[in-house]
């Protein structure tokens, strides 16, 4: 048991890089894991989501496959360059499997669909990030 109820410092390091072109969904995903525990931040391109990696980098990367400008993919592909330890999880609002199946073979370990059930995002995370 932790003493004084407060977070373990493993917890607390737990970084989690929100990117999606949607503000308003990228700042709700980022205050339900901020109540999870862990450190976000949010990027709205791809170009923000690579300075945010070289910056700081994250445990783990929500990542929009659509985005305006640098498409996910090819965010995903810099990212893995940067360093490919990264746990990159994608999200999505189709379910066409081309989109998928270009995730996986540039380096994506899963996805997420949108609308995102914030339940299973949990369960997700917590494959991928031990606390």
């Amino acid at each position: 048991m932790l003493k004084n109820g407060s977070k373990s410092d493993k917890q607390k390091k737990l970084h989690v890089l929100i990117v999606d072109d949607d503000v308003d969904l990228a700042d709700t995903v980022s205050d339900i894991l901020k109540i999870e525990g862990y450190k976000t931040r949010v990027a709205h391109s791809g170009d923000e989501a690579l300075s945010a990696v070289k910056d700081q980098l994250p445990a783990l990367v929500l990542l929009d496959i659509r985005m305006g400008g640098k498409s996910g993919i090819e965010t995903l592909k810099a990212i893995k360059e940067i360093n490919g330890e990264i746990i990159v999880l994608m999200m999505t609002g189709s379910s066409e499997l081309k989109f998928t199946e270009q995730a996986s073979r540039a380096g994506a370990s899963d996805y997420i669909l949108k609308p995102i059930d914030f339940v299973y995002l949990k369960k997700t995370l917590s494959k991928f990030i031990t606390r």
